[in-house]
């Protein structure tokens, strides 16, 4: 009688720790994606700023007096 109330009590322990492993890399996914998408707009705003100046430093002289 106490092996099985004891084999009970194992099984909800690793179905206990099964969830909290999952809910931890749930977690550090999220904490990668939104590193990712802070880096993505920084580099989309590096990307900009490096656009306008090409523009500025390649456009005709012709086109600058207008």
């Amino acid at each position: 009688m106490n092996t099985e109330l004891s084999k009970l009590h194992s099984g909800r322990g690793a179905r206990g720790s099964t969830v909290l492993i999952v809910l931890v890399l749930l977690a550090c996914l999220v904490v990668m994606l939104a590193a990712n998408s802070t880096t993505l707009h920084i580099f989309k705003q590096e990307l900009q700023r490096i656009d306008s100046k090409q523009k500025l430093k390649f456009e005709p002289a012709a086109e600058r007096g207008k």
